[in-house]
């Protein structure tokens, strides 16, 4: 448990520098999160060949067909396997997909599907993605409301502690409250406020990118 958690420790550490100074070191810190990620695939992986393996009890179909198999992505609930050739790759789909996917889930404690594909495939098709261009960036909306403002907002005894804050958040996003948490019944401009935060932030540097929305769509 200590030895993840150096890990753990030592990979935020990393992340934390990058943020910090931008990407000076862009491809050592990619480099060293890749290993990690590939060391970890072949940790699991190869508790899974070592349980397939005591299942089928037969070192011919063993190592027929599942060597030089390995997890080359996981991709939300999927995870990809790849093996040496397309027939290894037809015979493991049709006859050991339920037992890899079992042994798989036993070991990860999870809910993974299971993706079986040949290397020549698999690679073939990385290359045709890396070619096809890059899907054109949806215009950004903020969904903020242009008429919320701090210069129409009307202050009083209930809210002018709150505006203050909030026009410090405005100032200096980040800096002052982060995060600033408003507060009140309704009727007393907290969205008003969050409203004229994000345009007044807009309105001061428009490179920055402001959004307003609900917790539920945030979550």
């Amino acid at each position: 448990m200590w030895k993840t958690c150096g890990k753990l420790f030592i990979i935020i550490l990393h992340l934390l520098f990058f943020l910090k100074y931008g990407n000076i070191f862009t491809r050592e810190i990619g480099d060293v999160l890749m290993t990690i990620i590939n060391t970890k695939f072949a940790e699991i992986w190869g508790a899974v060949l070592n349980n397939v393996e005591k299942e089928l009890n037969d070192k011919t179909v063993f190592s027929n067909f599942f060597s030089n198999t390995q997890i080359v992505s996981i991709e939300g609930d999927t995870i990809t396997i790849v093996a040496e050739n397309s027939f290894a790759a037809t015979v493991i789909k049709n006859k050991y997909l339920e037992l890899i996917q079992e042994q798989l889930n036993e070991i990860t404690q999870s809910n993974f599907k299971c993706l079986i594909c040949d290397r020549n495939s698999y690679e073939a098709q990385n290359k045709i993605n890396d070619i096809l261009p890059t899907t054109i960036e949806k215009p950004f909306v903020s969904n903020l409301n242009p008429k919320y403002t701090f210069e129409n907002f009307v202050t009083g005894q209930s809210n002018r502690e709150s505006c203050t804050a909030a026009a410090s958040t405005a100032i200096d996003p980040g800096h002052f409250f982060n995060p600033l948490f408003l507060y009140g019944k309704s009727g007393l401009g907290k969205t008003h406020l969050l409203h004229a935060i994000g345009n007044y932030i807009k309105n001061k540097n428009s490179s920055m990118k402001v959004l307003y929305t609900t917790v539920d769509d945030f979550f």
